[in-house]
């Protein structure tokens, strides 16, 4: 609910046309962040990964001229 629809509206085409399965992917990324996280001994790498993530969503923002916060559905949620 708190994702933007037009992001997973395009979320959902590039998974298409690249296909891959949509509801898997997000379904992963959700369950390997959490379990890789929640594990002493790959938590510290878990969030270094979720950093490479937020630097790429920096530079997308940056490539289409929009500030960071503005690919982020709840600035709260971003540690930037």
């Amino acid at each position: 609910m708190g994702l933007p629809a037009a992001l997973l509206e395009q979320f959902t085409f590039m998974s298409i046309m690249r296909n891959e399965d949509t509801a898997g992917m997000l379904k992963s990324l959700i369950n390997s962040f959490m379990i890789t996280y929640a594990t002493p001994e790959t938590a510290a790498s878990s969030f270094s990964h979720l950093e490479g993530l937020e630097t790429l969503r920096a530079e997308v923002a940056k490539s289409r001229s929009l500030t960071p916060a503005t690919l982020t559905p709840h600035p709260s949620q971003s540690r930037h």
